[in-house]
């Protein structure tokens, strides 16, 4: 009898622990998680398909610098961050993105096409596909 009572328990405690541990994993709520500059800056990096030597190279920094960077052992400043973003040619909108992970205050303000500041672009983009009528046009940003 005893037996039985120590299979059944067994038993249950592997359900209840089974249960427990994929549980919360389960249920974890989303979370915003953003990316470390060291990543950010190693992907664009990457993207470019410079090695950690050209960049430092290009940028006049030393490799060991950069490499500190990347992993976060060092912390950037504004201006570097700036440097190593024109380096890398990353558009103005990711260097904002950059800037935020590093701890900085973003260089550009993001406005929407419709903002009165860019009535007459709007206006010429307008016109461009207006032109194109009555074929089909799309008008594309490329960053």
């Amino acid at each position: 009898m005893d037996q039985t009572w120590t299979k059944a328990v067994r038993h249950a405690m592997t359900s209840e622990v089974m249960v427990k541990r994929f549980r919360p994993a389960e249920t974890a709520p989303m979370t915003d998680h953003q990316p470390s500059f060291g990543a950010l800056l190693q992907s664009w990096r990457r993207r470019r398909r410079f090695s950690q030597l050209d960049l430092a190279s290009e940028a006049s920094i030393s490799q060991r610098r950069l490499s500190f960077i990347e992993t976060g052992r060092a912390a950037p400043s504004r201006e570097m961050v700036l440097h190593l973003a024109e380096h890398l040619d990353v558009p103005p909108r990711e260097r904002n993105a950059l800037l935020l992970a590093a701890g900085f205050a973003p260089l550009l303000q993001e406005r929407r096409l419709d903002h009165p500041d860019f009535a007459a672009a709007r206006r010429a983009i307008d016109a461009i596909l207006a032109g194109h009528a009555p074929n089909p046009a799309l008008a594309v940003d490329r960053h």
